[in-house]
């Protein structure tokens, strides 16, 4: 029986991709006679005859024929395991989309959970802003009524003082007046 283990190499999907046409060739050429063997049967009067040369052809076919189902064989079970193969790093990238699909969600709700608490945030500081706007503004508007009424009663004690001094000078001149009479 023909041993596989010893004369066919085992394929590859690195090998070129119609695998089989070097082996169909070469299985071509053991079904074709050589132009050597032809001239030494021509006319049937070779050491080998006509049935033969037909054995001798059909043992050959069969040989090729073989390897090539035995190299097709091979090549099947190479591309299965390749698919195998493929099909598991499909899967395990599958499951890593998947992972990180779940991760970009908990992402986007934690921002979606930030933006809010920073819209509430800044909702509070701009309320706060306004507030302490108003304060300050009636701050100054009290101290601005605080300002006009301190320059009031300074006005006012000034113009007391101003006839209070005219009182003075009045009285010292009749004191004079008076002294001198």
């Amino acid at each position: 029986m023909f041993s596989r283990k010893h004369s066919l190499p085992s394929p590859s999907l690195e090998d070129s991709f119609f695998p089989l046409s070097s082996t169909s060739s070469h299985s071509l050429s053991l079904a074709q006679p050589s132009s050597s063997s032809s001239s030494c049967c021509q006319g049937g009067r070779g050491s080998m005859g006509k049935a033969g040369l037909e054995a001798g052809l059909e043992a050959g076919l069969e040989a090729g024929l073989e390897t090539d189902l035995i190299l097709a064989a091979e090549l099947g079970q190479a591309l299965l395991e390749r698919n195998e193969e493929l099909a598991e790093a499909l899967t395990q990238r599958d499951r890593e989309v998947e992972v990180l699909q779940q991760e970009k969600h908990v992402l986007q709700r934690r921002l979606e959970v930030c933006e809010l608490s920073s819209g509430q945030r800044e909702a509070e500081l701009t309320s706060d802003l306004s507030s302490l706007l108003a304060e300050l503004d009636r701050h100054q508007s009290r101290g601005q009524g605080k300002k006009r009424e301190e320059n009031k009663q300074l006005t006012e004690l000034a113009n007391h003082n101003q006839r209070l001094v005219e009182e003075l000078a009045e009285v010292q001149t009749q004191i004079d007046e008076f002294q001198s009479n």
